[in-house]
């Protein structure tokens, strides 16, 4: 019947014009209107409602062509002042499109003050403001809500989806205000895809003991506070807990949920007998589906579950002893709980006693603090307040624990333990201008990123730490900066795979680092370079094997933290090269700056480092008396000046940091020719065709292609006919005598004669087997034979004289 008999009524029970109405004891069960599903009410004078003891169950209002207020009442303000209390009442399943499931108030009084004191709100949903829809005249008209119970199921969700399966807002929101005070004492909240505040306009907002928990989220904050723009706003949250939080597509009842949706719709006309008038039914078909395909995929991302913004300047916000568990966000733009400034904040926003375990944060950790504002004031950043927090096994894309951008942050008496970050800062990432950070008495232990293990600075530098009592054990990071990726404030020198230790030294004002010994740290290392030639394409000639031999030789700079951590992704940064000399038993260092291929190099984004290895030393000092000195600084590397005293904070930065090599070039060997202007030993072009047999050339020969096939640096290939007695013989000698003794070849003396042979230019014989392929006598002039043969022609002599 109630399709075929539409209800257009605007109040379910009836409308009231009063300045006194109390319903005790009432019960409203199937009420059904276009409004007002209950109580249309018109106060006046001095208006006051009194709902004691009552039950509204199975409350419905219609989608109309005009806007709709009240689910169940709907008060229209007439009067000077307004008091509405709600006491030990139940609203059972309250469905329809009016704003304002519950109560709807149209104010036009200047106070206005509505409890709610031990009221259950069972499957409220609504257009706007499931329970409450208020849009309050000024910051004092007081909403106060204690001791509730606010419970929506997926059961009554699907009813909600059934009735108005056109309609297409799939999240709601339970309490909805503008302007106003709000006040909410132990409320326990279970929520299915809706909003449980959604405060614009705030000054005043006091939440105590309200648990939310086993509630499923649609795309937008379950808690939305805007800050009043005109007025200096407070908010204390006090036991506040979140928990058991997972996206609607995670419960599996959804998908074994089926409701019933119309598939056809038209009228049938009819006549009725007595009156001669034509009536019109309606007939409607129906079919069931699944309530998971009657929702849509969210347009975006979930941004946060928690969200407080625009805090200016003099607001100031509370939370404390509340905890965040369990809740499943890995799509969250601004992790769990999100705080944006917009201008300049001062130790008036604290967070203490706050506990976070086994959170999935999503992208920016599960506190996430963003000042949103360029400071005109010297880059000064807003400073934000963690006390006393417990940050246990949680999850996010960056920042572990707390995502901090453009706010600074004083974390003291604070445990951030086994935290984990999929790139960036294990437990905290910072991204500031300036370094504004306060750690004191704090355990950060066992968080793992792939940079930055326990803490991510970006450019920016590590904190006075040791002198503020924090401890940091065992944190991982997977790429670099196991305990933090941050500003560099030294380098060190990593050659042959070996990365050294460094003694530093301060004079006037400027920082001077220099290698020392692996076995003795106050002993001065001395780097061993070749000169003339790449630092990489360095060879040592074996003159035992007589064959080249790569020695892979690398020379790096590295930019570490100050815990002797390498940091990387240096990009734009460089290095400046000064080269020089110090004569023995002086400590002046003549700096000319000419003694290698180049003065300056970048950082290297495929080694991640400052790669020196096409390094080139116009210097050779391994004999000379003199030091050759490369003295390197680069400009990512800052170190931090301290204050004396508490709390120690950063006051400048020194960036005048020398690392000091201290370089001894190797002999020039086969191959290689010393300068006489320079000392260095330079490589003999083969294309120039170029060679050198002796050690400490002070030239190169030519290859004679007359008597060598072919050369390297190093060695000759002896043409056929041509033979040399040693490596390093210079001297090329023809033999003459019988050419067919002297192979040629890359070898020299002996293992260059034909076999049985030896001696100069091939021409003895091997009487005594010295080479191994037997005893060799003279055959004639020149000639050896094997003895063998010999003792074999006296026996067939001996034999034929006898016969």
């Amino acid at each position: 019947m109630q399709n075929q008999f539409q209800v257009s009524s605007q109040s379910g029970n009836g409308q009231l014009i009063a300045s006194l109405i109390q319903l005790r004891n009432t019960n409203v069960l199937d009420s059904f209107s276009t409004q007002a599903g209950c109580f249309k009410i018109t106060l006046e004078n001095e208006g006051q409602i009194l709902v004691r003891n009552s039950l509204f169950k199975n409350i419905y209002t219609k989608i109309s062509e005009e806007q709709s207020f009240g689910g169940c009442l709907y008060v229209i303000d007439r009067s000077i002042n307004i008091k509405i209390d709600i006491l030990d009442s139940i609203y059972n399943t309250i469905i329809g499109t009016a704003e304002g499931g519950v109560i709807y108030l149209k104010p036009i009084a200047q106070q206005i003050n509505i409890n709610f004191t031990n009221v259950t709100f069972y499957d409220v949903y609504s257009n706007d403001g499931n329970i409450v829809k208020f849009n309050f005249l000024n910051y004092d008209q007081l909403l106060y809500m204690q001791n509730c119970r606010i419970l929506q199921t997926i059961e009554g969700y699907s009813k909600f989806r059934s009735l108005f399966s056109s309609f297409q807002k799939y999240e709601t929101t339970m309490i909805s205000i503008q302007l106003g005070y709000l006040i909410l004492r132990d409320i326990f909240v279970q929520l299915y895809l809706n909003i449980f505040l959604e405060l614009n306009y705030q000054s005043k907002i006091s939440l105590t003991s309200i648990e939310i928990d086993y509630s499923y989220y649609y795309q937008n904050s379950i808690i939305f506070i805007s800050f009043a723009a005109d007025q200096q706003c407070k908010i204390e949250v006090t036991g506040l807990k979140i928990k058991n939080l997972k996206l609607y597509k995670d419960d599996p009842k959804l998908e074994t949920i089926q409701i019933k949706q119309i598939i056809d719709d038209y009228e049938k006309l009819s006549q009725d007998c007595q009156n001669q008038q034509i009536l019109t039914f309606k007939n409607q078909t129906y079919k069931f589906i699944n309530l998971l395909d009657t929702i849509s995929e969210p347009q975006n991302y979930i941004e946060n579950l928690v969200q407080i913004t625009n805090v200016k300047n003099k607001d100031s916000i509370s939370i404390k002893s509340s905890q965040f568990s369990n809740n499943y966000c890995l799509f969250c733009q601004q992790g769990l709980v999100f705080i944006r400034l917009i201008e300049l904040q001062s130790d008036n926003i604290i967070l203490s006693n706050i506990w976070l375990m086994d959170n999935q944060c999503g992208e920016n950790g599960c506190l996430c603090f963003v000042q949103e504002f360029e400071s005109q004031e010297n880059k000064k950043l807003s400073q934000l307040t963690l006390d006393t927090m417990f940050c246990y096994r949680n999850y996010a894309k960056r920042g572990g624990c707390i995502v901090s951008k453009q706010v600074g942050l004083k974390i003291s008496n604070s445990i951030l333990s086994e935290n984990l970050a999929v790139e960036q800062g294990g437990s905290i990432y910072y991204d500031g201008e300036i370094t504004n950070l306060l750690f004191q008495n704090n355990l950060i232990v066992s968080n793992t990123a792939q940079e930055g293990g326990a803490i991510y600075l970006g450019n920016q530098s590590l904190p006075e730490l040791n002198k503020t009592f924090n401890y940091l054990n065992n944190n991982t990071a997977y790429r670099y900066g196991n305990i933090s990726s941050s500003h560099s404030t030294q380098l060190t020198v990593i050659y042959r795979n070996l990365q050294f230790q460094t003694l530093h030294a301060f004079k006037n004002g400027k920082i001077y680092a220099q290698l020392t010994n692996q076995s003795n740290s106050s002993d001065l290392y001395l780097l061993k370079l070749p000169s003339g030639q790449q630092i990489q394409t360095y060879q040592y000639f074996n003159i035992h094997k007589q064959e080249y031999e790569h020695l892979h030789l690398k020379l790096r700079v590295l930019a570490l933290n100050a815990y002797n951590e390498q940091q990387f992704h240096l990009n734009n940064s460089e290095c400046l090269i000064e080269s020089g000399y110090q004569q023995q038993d002086q400590q002046e260092i003549i700096f000319t700056n000419n003694y290698t291929n180049y003065n300056r190099k970048v950082f290297d984004q495929e080694t991640q480092d400052y790669n020196f290895d096409d390094l080139i030393i116009y210097y050779g000092n391994e004999i000379d008396e003199s030091k050759l000195i490369l003295q390197i600084s680069c400009n990512s590397v800052q170190i931090p000046i301290y204050e004396n005293v508490f709390p120690y904070q950063i006051v400048d930065l020194n960036s005048q940091y020398y690392l000091t090599l201290y370089i001894q070039t190797y002999q020039c060997q086969l191959g290689e020719y010393k300068n006489l202007t320079d000392n260095a030993c330079y490589l003999c072009d083969i294309l120039k065709k170029q060679y050198s047999v002796t050690i400490n050339a002070t030239g190169c020969q030519f290859m004679d292609e007359d008597t060598i096939i072919s050369i390297t640096p190093a060695q000759l290939q002896l043409k056929t006919g041509y033979w040399r007695p040693f490596i390093n013989s210079e001297i090329i000698e023809h033999c003459q005598n019988r050419i067919e003794n002297c192979l040629g070849g890359w070898k020299q003396g002996d293992e260059t004669c034909e076999i049985g042979q030896l001696g100069a230019c091939c021409e003895a014989c091997d009487y005594y087997n010295s080479r191994g392929h037997g005893q060799y006598s003279l055959k004639k002039l020149y000639q050896c034979q094997k003895c063998e043969d010999l003792d074999k022609q006296i026996i067939y002599i001996i034999l034929i004289t006898i016969c």
